[in-house]
């Protein structure tokens, strides 16, 4: 639920479709149909981006490490 209230203020979606990109991105899915940063057209690294990053390879490590207990 924070990823998804995260990426709909920051993107401009609403809250289905923040949870829906959290899902299919930590899922490791990646339909690509969402995208975070495709509003911006500068060339300039915004926090935002570093703070995408940082919780999509937070999650996906959390993601992998819960397959790996179940082993």
């Amino acid at each position: 639920m924070f990823g998804s209230m995260i990426f709909g203020m920051w993107e401009k979606w609403d809250q289905l479709d923040g949870a829906y990109f959290c899902f299919i991105s930590l899922s490791s899915i990646g339909f690509g149909d969402f995208v975070p940063g495709e509003r911006v057209y500068t060339a300039r690294i915004e926090p935002s981006f570093i703070i995408c990053s940082l919780y999509l390879m937070l999650g996906m490590a959390l993601v992998a490490m819960c397959f790996n207990l179940m082993q």
